[in-house]
């Protein structure tokens, strides 16, 4: 006997159909809600096209790259104009920096834009390349023709900027930072009550390092030691014969360097300030007498009076702790809280005078080196840098 098999069908009415097709939706939705919103990658034509929608300043340099590593590039547009190099100064830019992505378009508004970056030469604009990302580094030059470097960087869509006290190099893999201070010398009433009154120039390198996880630059930052702990090196004794007047204080840096602070009696109304630069390993120390051979141009053969602040790049600060080179006769490391309370004095003022110098200065240099320049521009300098200095200052001294 032949045996027929049936299959059976389930078939939904219309109301359990608008049911699956309604929470089908729903999930479409969320999953969608869930999802990174989609960025449009533009070309650099495509961005430079949105920037003319945007301003009608004269586009004069444009930098376009994967800044962040995410697979798309962004802008950074410099809107204004250059003034081309003479017997006095280097080809310089006055305007504004733009940064445009995809998504985002705006000005950068910060207390150094509106002039004054070096467009030629070894301080022009480049692009750094700092682990898997990429800063636009542009070089400002003051007054006094110290250059000072700010980095442009991109993080989450938007435009982020590091300043620096002095010129940013990189040498190997490491990251130097060149500054210029006032602070040879200095008159002894001033010293004592804290008071700025520093003259004769000084050139010094300060060391950093690129923190690749937390994408920012840190200083190699200076922890004050003692004598005692000094005393621990080898070779330490013979150092120490070389102080012409008072040791100040002494620095401790991670990158295997210590700085020696000096204060002399001249026999004038005036201390004499200087430093000896001190390299060390896990056993002894030893000077460094060139400090400035491997400098650029501009700062090589220079002074090597002044003193060592703890923080002079003016990146974020990394103190190290004391690691004793001999375990069997460590320093209790106890530094005197009173004597470090005095000695912050000249740090804050030194500090307060390197970020503040007289806007006059700045003044006589646009007037007698930039001819020519529109007057709307020669008041956008004097009031961009009168306020970074008056903030800069005001921010050190109440720190």
């Amino acid at each position: 006997m032949n045996r027929t098999t049936v299959k059976r069908y389930n078939i939904m009415d219309g109301n359990q159909m608008k049911k699956r097709i309604v929470s089908l939706l729903l999930a479409i939705s969320v999953f969608m809600v869930m999802l990174p919103p989609i960025s449009y990658a533009a070309s650099e034509n495509d961005l430079i096209n949105k920037l003319k929608q945007t301003t009608s300043e004269n586009i004069v340099k444009t930098y376009y790259e994967d800044f962040d590593s995410d697979g798309q590039n962004e802008l950074f547009a410099f809107t204004g104009k250059i003034y081309p190099q003479d017997e006095f100064s280097p080809s310089m830019f006055l305007g504004d920096i733009w940064f445009v992505s995809g998504n985002d378009i705006y000005k950068i508004n910060d207390s150094v834009t509106g002039g004054g970056f070096v467009m030629s030469g070894q301080y022009e604009p480049q692009i750094l390349s700092c682990g898997d990302r990429l800063f636009l580094q542009a070089n400002r030059m003051w007054g006094n023709g110290q250059i000072l470097t700010r980095l442009y960087s991109v993080e989450g869509n938007s435009a982020e900027a590091v300043n620096f006290a002095g010129y940013l190099t990189k040498e190997d893999d490491n990251y130097i930072v060149y500054t210029s201070t006032y602070d040879c010398n200095i008159k002894k009433g001033d010293f004592d009550k804290g008071l700025y009154s520093g003259g004769g120039r000084s050139y010094k390198k300060y060391w950093c390092y690129y923190d690749e996880a937390n994408n920012t630059f840190k200083e190699y930052s200076g922890t004050e030691i003692t004598e005692d702990q000094f005393k621990l090196f080898d070779g330490a004794e013979n150092i120490l014969s070389l102080v012409n007047g008072k040791i100040y204080n002494i620095l401790y840096r991670a990158n295997g360097i210590i700085n020696i602070n000096i204060l002399k009696d001249t026999g004038t109304e005036y201390y004499e300030l200087s430093n000896i630069l001190v390299g060390y390993d896990d056993s002894s120390v030893w000077t460094i007498d060139d400090q400035h051979s491997d400098a650029p141009s501009d700062y090589r053969s220079l002074t090597y009076g002044g003193i060592y602040l703890a923080n002079g790049c003016g990146c974020d600060a990394d103190y190290p702790e004391f690691n004793s080179p001999n375990a069997d006769n460590k320093a209790d490391g106890k530094q005197d809280e009173e004597t470090n309370t005095n000695q912050s004095h000249i740090g804050h003022r030194f500090q307060i005078e390197r970020d503040c110098w007289p806007v006059l200065n700045n003044i006589l240099w646009s007037v007698g080196v930039i001819r020519g320049i529109e007057l709307k521009y020669i008041i956008k300098i004097i009031y961009m840098q009168t306020k970074h200095r008056l903030h800069t200052g005001t921010a050190i001294i109440w720190k």
